[in-house]
């Protein structure tokens, strides 16, 4: 079993009707085990009280949904504070994209579908090496 087979099985937020769970928890306690996976990790920080959150979150597991090799987890900032904190987060929601422990973006703000499917591609094109 990988390391995101097993994070993505102890840690459902969403089961699919199809049986797979695409976005999973994100909580202090887990992350170094989310990222040790170096699989491109994607973070939606949000809280209860955000109507956009609300909104996004559709459009995150649209995309989560097509994407097996993308960690998709989700961060509630009301009851994981210093995860936000670690992150610099200062309002949501905000989107974090990683790729094998390199943050290579950061955006406050609801995008779309196709805009997220464009990040995505654009984050596994990086070249690590010219990444300070």
């Amino acid at each position: 079993m990988t390391g995101r087979e097993r994070i993505r099985g102890s840690l459902i937020l969403r089961k699919e009707p199809n049986g797979t769970m695409a976005v999973t928890i994100l909580t202090s306690e887990n992350i170094s085990e989310v990222l040790d996976d170096r699989a491109t990790v994607v973070i939606d920080f949000r809280a209860s009280w955000c109507g956009p959150c609300e909104l996004f979150e559709d459009v995150f597991q649209g995309v989560a949904n097509k994407h097996d090799d993308v960690v998709f987890t989700t961060v509630d900032v009301e009851t994981e504070p210093d995860l936000a904190d670690e992150f610099g987060i200062e309002a949501v929601p905000t989107l974090v994209i990683i790729r094998d422990k390199n943050l290579l973006f950061s955006h406050t703000g609801m995008v779309s579908n196709v805009a997220l499917e464009d990040l995505l591609v654009q984050v596994r094109a990086v070249d690590l090496n010219d990444v300070c």
